[in-house]
């Protein structure tokens, strides 16, 4: 799968938070990504991963701005045995938690929270 232009990006991340999971999917990054104006949900959530592999293809995604009142916030949200890489995000890109639930939130640039047993993230 390839991911050309905002739109296409921001449709993989719904198909992934309504419970695709890409799984033995690589996806591609096929062009840098200007994000100006868009506000971001993490793609995965504890409910929803996605299994697959993301590679950024050295691609340059800018002005990502995740906000997130969830307890899993990054890039990718909340994942378990994905693979990614050649992924770029460059210093206008931004993660802000709202999180007010019990327990603490996982931030991270690219991922959030990494879940595995036998899988390594």
């Amino acid at each position: 799968m390839k991911i050309s232009s905002v739109e296409d990006f921001i449709q993989f991340k719904n198909n992934v938070n309504s419970g695709t999971t890409y799984e033995e999917t690589t996806v591609f990054l096929d062009s840098d990504l200007d994000l100006t104006r868009k506000v971001f949900e993490p793609i995965g959530t504890d409910s929803y991963h996605f299994l697959g592999t993301f590679d950024g293809q050295g691609h340059v995604i800018s002005n990502l701005a995740v906000e997130s009142s969830s307890a899993y916030i990054g890039l990718f949200g909340y994942s378990s045995g994905l693979t990614i890489r050649n992924v770029v995000l460059d210093s206008s890109c931004s993660i802000t938690s709202s999180y007010c639930g019990s327990g603490k939130a996982h931030l991270g640039g690219i991922i959030g929270y990494c879940y595995t047993e036998t899988v390594p993230c």
